[in-house]
């Protein structure tokens, strides 16, 4: 009686070495040539930041989470969704836009203006 070539033990199955691989398909021709890239734009310079600490809600926390979570790429990082929703918000105030006059000595929580 024919023994069946079936694997001897275990290194066998993990390796494949007692079964007959299947025949490889043929390479795929290289991609034609392709233009060169076009000389790449400048990056406009990133906007200045300053690291704050706020404290928030546990529901804007939550919220902002959750948003952050299915948000992809980059826009989904919380300083990003932050800073948007704050400049939305302060464009609806012409004040958020005027310069505090100079010689002004105001503070506000720890921060002087001028």
């Amino acid at each position: 009686m024919a023994t069946s070539p079936g694997p001897r033990d275990i290194n066998d199955l993990l390796t494949g070495a007692s079964r007959a691989q299947p025949p490889r398909p043929p390479q795929a021709a290289p991609p034609p040539a392709v233009a060169p890239p076009l000389p790449a734009q400048p990056l406009a310079a990133a906007p200045t930041t300053r690291k704050g600490t706020f404290i928030l809600t546990e529901a804007n926390d939550d919220a902002l989470h959750r948003l952050s979570f299915y948000t992809p790429g980059p826009k989904g990082e919380k300083s990003y969704i932050i800073n948007r929703a704050l400049e939305a918000y302060l464009a609806q105030f012409p004040d958020s836009q005027r310069a505090i006059p100079e010689g002004e000595d105001v503070r506000r929580r720890g921060r002087r203006h001028h």
